[in-house]
């Protein structure tokens, strides 16, 4: 039977995760199986636990089982691919993996690169899965108020709203070559995202971090809520400028592999 994967790195009780699964299950006509981390993991890349031991627990919410990892987004992922659903995996491979919804974009070059909701969808891609990651924000405002509203019951019928939108895009993706072309593709939805809203195949934003840490004490430091971000320019076309009009972002991400070498450089370096 075929199934989909489905994770996340806000945990178990994020509002968007029982909507995503849901929408997918409809749209998708897919039976979909649920492996994320127990509590929030973002900002947490591909870390795996390499060292110590990693727990699992089945819970219950919205009557929909869950497997709740106390890890990381990729142990989440690892787990759901080869251990905790192993029967199912030897019978049939999942037909895809699917991450998020993410509470917050993850456009840009340094926040995809710091997403454990896109980084954990990369252990799936790693396995050889068609793989997307989902993520949406604020289109104005602040994000920590924005983020605070995300959580409110009065929030459940948006979520719903950008799952539908969410599950009817990795359709598209499903049914395109856009696969064939990259390795995973990251999906940013505006948070007032319709069935009308434009879409816009994406090259992700060049982006650099300022300093990530403020001083609280003469030898401590906590993440800092003010980051001082510089945006680069890839002529109109990048993931963020996308969002910034109003428009979903599909963007093809191709993971790490060495780059091209001009001749020149190489003999400089090479010794025989």
């Amino acid at each position: 039977m075929s199934w989909v994967l489905l994770s996340n790195d806000d945990g178990v009780d994020s509002p968007a995760l029982l909507p995503f699964a849901d929408a997918i299950e409809r749209v998708l006509d897919l039976p979909v199986r649920v492996a994320v981390p127990a509590t929030e993991r973002s900002w947490s890349s591909k870390a795996l636990t390499r060292h110590g031991t990693v727990r699992h627990e089945v819970v219950t919410r919205g009557g929909r089982e869950i497997v709740a990892v106390d890890g990381t987004p990729a142990d989440a992922v690892q787990l759901g691919l080869y251990g905790l659903f192993g029967r199912e995996f030897a019978a049939a491979p999942p037909q895809a993996l699917f991450t998020g919804i993410n509470i917050g974009y993850n456009a840009g070059s340094a926040f995809l690169a710091s997403s454990g909701t896109v980084w954990g969808a990369a252990e799936g891609a790693f396995a050889g899965l068609p793989t997307v990651a989902v993520s949406t924000g604020p289109s104005l405002g602040n994000f920590a108020d924005w983020r605070a509203e995300t959580a409110l019951p009065a929030a459940a019928e948006t979520w719903r709203r950008v799952a539908e939108v969410s599950a009817d895009v990795l359709l598209d993706v499903s049914n395109s070559d856009l696969l064939d072309h990259c390795d995973l593709v990251s999906v940013n939805l505006p948070w007032d995202v319709t069935s009308a809203s434009a879409r816009r195949v994406t090259a992700l934003t060049p982006m650099v971090y300022g300093p990530l840490f403020e001083p609280t004490g003469d030898d401590t430091w906590e993440f800092t809520s003010d980051l001082s971000i510089h945006v680069g320019d890839v002529e109109g076309h990048g993931d963020l400028e996308a969002l910034r009009d109003g428009r979903v972002s599909i963007t093809p991400v191709v993971l790490p592999r060495s780059a091209a070498v001009p001749d020149h450089t190489r003999r400089g370096l090479e010794r025989s």
